[in-house]
């Protein structure tokens, strides 16, 4: 089936249009059309009297805060004006081409930008994943582009001047007054988590803002946590990462605590279905929200009683009675405000369908954040008319339905700054008193991954995580290893399904990672376009050293683990 995309003005040049009203210094730029007006290029060339310029794609599909297709598109390196028209032929010749592979019917849209001439600069997110005082950079002193491709130095920055940034180089202390300005103009206007590419003009003497979209994923730890953080956290060996740690994502103090809640509050309904469920100890979160699961306590939670398996059988008709007469009750459920009596009935009935349907009926549905309260979503409400009997088709709708009354209370909380750093009971109090503070004190922490915390890892696993790092999903999995040495000098086509190795990803591959299994790398950045886009698409994507690879072959069966960062070669 073809998507279709109006031609509309692109947003990524309103963006840009709205930060120089806004008073923020962006490059001066021209709309083209697909043939070129060489006229007004000319006219253009000659008003900036700019020695380089570049060609941009403005694609309306680029720009989504849900799912973004940039980096799919191309965009042209610092040209001279006798380069301009040739290289608009290219980018319409390219960008017609990534529309046509993603199946989106649109012409090309361009904009021709005078260059800005920088060494230092790069990429940031404001905020920092729901840290709302803190933003988070991605820089290299030879250009912007080496930040796009990967090869980057991250730093978190606090825009509290009361508060040191957790994580500061000294190569960017000069520029963070600036930086900390330019994203505080943004956010008292954008209504958005920001997304913004930027470089430092010397000539200028000035942060300029080359692009600004919404961001279309939380960017968490960058670092992996040392041992003694995690002793000093009192993590146990325990606690792992696992399944459910995928599926919620990392979540902020209040996102955990009311999941904690939901679930104290349905022990009778767990229990109606065979199930110990004497107490919720088996969920953990941690400083950059990380949720860990306590396997042996989690076990316990779902053990079945003496009769646990006749009273799930006996009473799942009474269930889909449940089921049935709640969804009559929904006549007003898109207008209504929200209510966590209604979105604690929606958890407790999808909780049971899901149990009973085995988690079948919800494999094609993929929620980014759907867990998180800072992450507000455009949702839209599920048709509850034909009430299906098949508990497949209802536990599908009853997640639907529970995530568009949460979606509720994440509208409400956008207008609370600090309300995402409370507990549950906190904030039906209204007591934000500790919020703040709370946010200082873990941002510290946050900086660190805490997935790998197993203290009796093997010292080999020890050993590749102080040399590897997880920018994508984190997921095992098995695959053929498809190795390209050369990336510059490679055209062939990638295999679907395959685990790629190369000592980069190449831009030009970014239309493949959705079909990809695993991505291994040695150079590689958070916030680069490949590891944003392997994170929509939910691909892990691990950078690793030299001698984490030694051995493999093109070929091999592989298995990857990108929680534990482990890569060896698979002996079936």
């Amino acid at each position: 089936m073809t998507n279709s995309v109006s031609n509309k003005l692109s947003n990524k040049y309103r963006y840009l249009q709205h930060a120089s009203e806004l008073g923020l210094v962006t490059p001066q730029t021209l709309l083209i059309s697909e043939s070129g007006d060489e006229h007004a290029i000319q006219d253009f060339v000659k008003s900036t009297g700019a020695k380089h310029f570049i060609v941009r794609s403005m694609n309306a599909c680029e720009d989504g805060s849900e799912h973004s297709y940039a980096g799919h598109f191309w965009s042209s390196e610092a040209i001279i004006a006798d380069e301009i028209l040739s290289t608009i032929r290219i980018a319409n010749e390219n960008n017609q081409q990534a529309l046509e592979t993603l199946n989106l019917e649109a012409s090309p849209q361009l904009m021709l930008q005078e260059y800005i001439e920088h060494s230092i600069g790069g990429v940031l997110f404001a905020p920092w994943s729901f840290f709302s005082d803190y933003y988070y950079v991605e820089y290299s002193t030879e250009s912007v582009q080496e930040v796009v491709a990967g090869n980057s130095t991250p730093a978190v920055l606090s825009i509290d001047t009361k508060h040191t940034p957790p994580l500061l180089d000294d190569d960017l202390f000069f520029l963070k007054e600036k930086l900390t300005e330019m994203v505080n103009t943004l956010r008292e206007e954008c209504t958005f988590p920001i997304d913004c590419e930027w470089a430092y003009s010397k000539e200028k003497d000035a942060v300029v803002i080359l692009q600004v979209r919404p961001q279309t994923h939380l960017v968490g730890a960058i670092q992996s946590a040392p041992p003694e953080v995690a002793k000093e956290l009192s993590i146990s060996s325990n606690w792992q990462f696992g399944a459910l740690s995928e599926s919620l994502g990392n979540l902020s103090p209040l996102s955990f605590s009311l999941l904690e809640q939901l679930y104290k509050d349905s022990l009778s309904t767990f229990q109606s279905i065979g199930y110990k469920a004497e107490a919720v100890d088996f969920l953990l979160r941690l400083p950059d929200g990380t949720v860990l699961v306590d396997p042996i306590r989690e076990k316990a939670f779902y053990k079945s009683t003496l009769m646990g398996g006749f009273w799930k059988s006996f009473r799942a008709p009474q269930w889909q009675k449940k089921v049935h007469d709640f969804l009559d009750t929904l006549a007003d459920f898109q207008s209504s405000s929200f209510s966590y009596q209604k979105l604690l009935t929606l958890f407790q009935l999808w909780m049971v369908a899901n149990i009973l349907s085995d988690g079948g009926g919800r494999e094609n549905i993929s929620l980014t954040h759907a867990y998180e309260l800072s992450w507000y979503q455009a949702l839209t409400v599920a048709d509850v008319s034909s009430k299906p009997k098949d508990w497949n088709a209802l536990n599908g709708l009853l997640r639907d339905l529970f995530f568009y009354e949460l979606n509720k209370l994440k509208k409400t909380l956008s207008e609370e700054k600090y309300s995402v750093f409370c507990h549950w009971q906190e904030y039906l109090n209204k007591d934000f008193s500790k919020a703040q503070q709370r946010q200082h004190h873990d941002a510290p922490y946050a900086i660190y991954d805490f997935s790998n915390v197993n203290e009796d890892s093997s010292s080999h696993n020890n050993n590749q995580q102080s040399n590897a790092q997880s920018i994508g999903a984190k997921k095992v999995s098995t695959g053929p290893l498809f190795i390209i040495e050369n990336p510059a000098r490679f055209h062939q086509t990638i295999p679907a399904g395959s685990i790629i190795l190369a000592p980069y990803f190449d831009n030009r591959w970014v239309h493949n990672i959705q079909h990809l299994k695993r991505i291994i790398t040695h150079k590689g950045s958070q916030l680069s376009h490949s590891a944003i886009v392997a994170r929509e698409y939910g691909v892990p994507f691990c950078v690793v050293s030299d001698e984490a690879v030694q051995g493999l072959k093109q070929g091999d069966l592989v298995v990857l683990d990108s929680v534990q960062l482990d890569i060896v070669k698979s002996i079936m």
